[in-house]
């Protein structure tokens, strides 16, 4: 009896080692480099772009609207991106602020317009991003 408590025990053991060693090699997303986004309004369209830089799970870079360029930041969890572009304005700065999933050579999600440090939110649209080769 107590052989096969001890069998019973070593199997136990072997499984949850598997669990733990296969939830470490979750495979690590890599999304440095340049992607052209497409942002959609509910009137249209605008391209702005990215050049990211990973470290680890976090994001920096330059960003690149339609007529300013800018630093960002942020963070990649499995596979959801967040980052924050900061681009100067006259006195002010304005904040693009992005949240979306990545899918191989692809992100979407929602980005929102954020015009001044005393506004939370102005508008909300969708964008797609596509590495470029």
């Amino acid at each position: 009896m107590r052989t096969y408590f001890n069998a019973v025990f070593i199997i136990l053991t072997v499984c949850a080692a598997s669990v733990v060693f296969a939830d470490n090699q979750k495979e690590t997303i890599n999304i440095d480099g340049k992607w052209n986004i497409t942002i959609q309004f509910i009137y249209g369209t605008d391209n702005h772009s990215v050049n990211l830089n990973q470290n680890g799970n976090l994001l920096s870079g330059t960003y690149k609207g339609g007529f300013k360029e800018g630093s960002l930041e942020g963070t990649l969890e499995e596979n959801t991106v967040e980052f924050k572009a900061y681009l100067r304005y006259d006195t002010s700065r304005i904040i693009f602020r992005y949240k979306g999933i990545v899918k191989g050579d692809t992100m979407k999600g929602t980005v929102d317009y954020v015009p001044n440090i005393l506004v939370k939110k102005f508008w909300t649209a969708t964008f797609t991003a596509k590495r470029k080769n």
